[in-house]
C-alpha cells in the first residue's frame, strides 16, 4: 500500500493520500473550547465518514482510518 501525506495543504494540518480521489483530511477545531481535529475520509469528492476527535487521541484514530479505509 502506497500512502502519502502532505502537511502543507491549505487549511489542513494533514492530509492522508491513497490516490487523488480517495483520502483523509485532518483540520484543526475545537470542541467546548477544549483543541480537537475534525477528519473527513472524502472517496470521489464526496465525504463519507466525519470524525471529530480530540488533539490527543487525533493520531490514533488517523492511524486506524489508514488501516480501516485507505
Amino acid at each position: 500500500m502506497s500512502l502519502r501525506v502532505d502537511t502543507r495543504i491549505s487549511g489542513s494540518h494533514c492530509v492522508v493520500w491513497k490516490h487523488r480521489e480517495h483520502y483523509i483530511d485532518c483540520r484543526k477545531g475545537r470542541v467546548y473550547n477544549t483543541p480537537a481535529t475534525n477528519i473527513e475520509c472524502v472517496r470521489n469528492g464526496q465525504v463519507y465518514k466525519r470524525l471529530q476527535v480530540l488533539d490527543t487521541e487525533a493520531p490514533e484514530r488517523i492511524i486506524e482510518l489508514m488501516r480501516s479505509e485507505l
